[in-house]
This record gives C-alpha cells, structure tokens and sequence, in this order.
C-alpha cells in the first residue's frame, strides 16, 4: 500500500466516563490515529463487530463495565477475536512499577512470546540497549525486526554467559522474568548493582528459594507483578492510555499474533503451546 493511501490505525477506547473520553479525544486530535469511543461494555461489542477498530483500549477490571464479561464476548466472536485487546502486562513491568531509563540495558526472557514481544517493543521506544532470549533462531529472528539488540538462544548458548560477555562483566539493569525455576537463579546473577528482577510468572512451574543476602549485597531490588489482582484499578491502567495509543500511532508497537485455533483444536493449541512453538499470542476461536 503506497504512504498517501495508508489508513491511520482505528483505536477504540472503552471508558464509563465522557469527560475521561473527551480529554483523550482532545490529546489524540493530532495524531495520525482515528479514536472511536464507547461507554459501556455493549457499546463496545456493537462498535467493535461494525468498525472492526486496529486495537480496543479496555480496562477488564472495569465492574461497572463488565469487563471481563465484555472480553469473553470480544474473544467467542469471530469477527472480533482477531482484534488485539491491549493488555497493560508490558507497559507496568517497564513504566509504571519502575521505568525503563534510556541507555538501561533490559533482558527480556520468552522474548518471542506474547508479553515478550510487546515488552521487547515499548523497551526499545523508550531507548533501553534489549537483550532477548529465545529458543529458536526464527524466534530470536522476530525478536531482532521488534527492536531487540542482542538476541541469544538459550538452546545454544548459556544465557549468563553471554550476558555477561555482551556486557564487559557488569550485567544488565533489568530482567524481565516468566519462566522460574533455573533461569530465575540465573537472572539474578545476571543484574548489575542496583539491577532489578522484575517477576510476572514462572511457566516452568519451579519458583525456587532465593538467597536475600544476594539481594542486599548488591542493592538488587525484586518486584512481582500480578495485573489480574491489586493494587491495579481503573485509574492506575487509565493512566497508560495516551503512551499505548501514541506508540501504536507512531508506529512503535503493534500486537503480534502466533496462531489462531478453532476451540474444537484446543488440545492442538494447548501442544503448539507446549512444544514452545508460539511467536506472539495465542487465540482460540469458536
């Protein structure tokens, strides 16, 4: 498609607040972004099956929007499901819990995963040196066209080894970890002083015992992320609205998605996700 024909990316943003609608209708007005609105959840499941939008700003915590409920209608219908619904994961472990400072360098584990390659993105944006893990070369290949600097296959090579090489000896200033088990151990002695852990999930199924002397004696800080409990309201995710919309405006992230599986296929799905074979999300439709 040629630039004078390139349509600006359709937002649509869900919130039960007009004045919250009308401040981000004005912010927006000039970027190269087209924002749709709705109030409520029906109003977004009858905007999103007409306008068919690039992406659907929706706070899932919402009660008063039935959140969650509007989400599990967003994903059963298929002319919806491949809609991306951002979700904040990415941008808190790298701007809201502690933000990404430009020139800190970031090691981003499963970085071809659906979190990874949001987080490989938006650390990229805001200037960080990305170091991504992966387990495949086609892996670390998307990784590398989504901003990634050093990409390392853990397949291959010893993940803290290259680190350390890559950095003269001195770590990085922030892990970005999934995984638990020995990769988490590892990770710790892959910060610098002063280096943060920053822990959202452990799909090895081991969390292992960490040793606080470690963290003490290198001022290293650890910081746990679970976006489906508390603290996080609608207030805090409403915050990250106009960096999320100026990126994808600018072109600076894009959702990514690996694989698209009919719910009769959910055992296929549940192997493809289990063979470590995704590169981006994965979505089941009816």
């Amino acid at each position: 498609m040629s630039p004078e024909n390139k349509k600006d990316p359709v937002i649509l943003v869900v919130d039960d607040t007009e004045d919250n609608l009308d401040l981000l209708e004005f912010a927006l007005k000039r970027k190269p972004v087209e924002m749709l609105r709705a109030t409520s959840g029906k109003e977004c499941l009858m905007i999103a099956n007409d306008k068919q939008p690039d992406v659907i700003l929706l706070d899932i915590q919402m009660p008063e929007m039935d959140g969650f409920e509007t989400l599990k209608h967003l994903k059963a219908n298929p002319a919806t499901t491949r809609i991306p619904v951002i979700f904040l994961t990415a941008y808190h472990l790298l701007k809201t819990l502690a933000p990404v400072r430009r020139g800190e360098t970031v090691l981003i584990h499963a970085a071809a995963s659906g979190v990874g390659t949001v987080a490989v993105q938006l650390a990229k944006a805001w200037g960080a040196r990305v170091f991504a893990t992966a387990s495949t070369e086609e892996k670390l290949a998307l990784a590398r066209t989504l901003g990634a600097d050093e990409c390392i296959n853990y397949e291959k090579q010893d993940f803290l080894a290259e680190v350390m090489r890559r950095t003269d000896g001195v770590g990085v200033d922030r892990v970005l970890e999934c995984v638990g088990g020995d990769v988490l151990v590892k990770s710790v002695t892959a910060l610098a002083p002063g280096g943060r852990l920053m822990i959202y999930g452990r799909a090895s199924g081991s969390l292992p015992t960490l040793a606080p002397d470690e963290f003490f004696a290198r001022n290293l800080h650890v910081i746990g992320l679970n976006i489906g409990g508390k603290p996080w309201t609608q207030a805090v995710h409403r915050a990250a609205l106009e960096d999320c919309l100026a990126l994808i405006a600018a072109g600076k992230a894009k959702p990514v998605i690996s694989a698209t599986w009919p719910l009769a296929q959910v055992a296929r799905a549940h192997e493809y996700l289990a063979n470590r074979q995704t590169m981006g999300k994965v979505i089941l439709t009816p």
